[in-house]
């Protein structure tokens, strides 16, 4: 699932990373 999201929508995946990276406050 996650490697057809990144092919798919490979911006989806980048904000996620980013809130991910947020959220973990790094």
């Amino acid at each position: 699932l996650k490697e057809q999201l990144q092919a798919q929508m490979p911006v989806f995946e980048d904000e996620l990373n980013k809130r991910v990276a947020m959220g973990l406050g790094s």
